[in-house]
């Protein structure tokens, strides 16, 4: 029988395969927020790992795409990790918006 992972569950299996390094993990799953402010972190970068499965085959690009410098407007150069680092839910809430939108391009 397979079981469901648990949204925090999977978000930290997407962060083990951004291999980040465990400073910023702790940015972007902080573990002094509200139990709200987890869930909706972890909803997050789950769809930034739907949405980046979605937009490429290769294993490689989905998995490493978040430490890659990016050109797009919304990046401008800058690497995805890099911006929700900071640990604001608003960054990693605009990342998100953007990767999804590449979906639709």
């Amino acid at each position: 029988m397979e079981t469901q992972l648990s949204s925090k569950d999977a978000a930290n299996q997407v962060l083990d395969k951004w291999e980040i390094s465990q400073e910023v993990r702790d940015a972007i799953l902080p573990t002094d927020e509200s139990s709200k402010n987890n869930a909706c972190r972890y909803t997050l970068i789950n769809k930034i790992d739907t949405s980046l499965q979605r937009c490429f085959n290769n294993a490689d690009n989905v998995n490493q795409f978040m430490l890659m410098k990016n050109y797009n407007p919304f990046f401008n150069g800058r690497r995805p990790i890099d911006i929700i680092s900071n640990g604001e839910l608003k960054a990693l809430y605009e990342v998100t918006k953007h990767i999804r939108a590449m979906e639709y391009r």
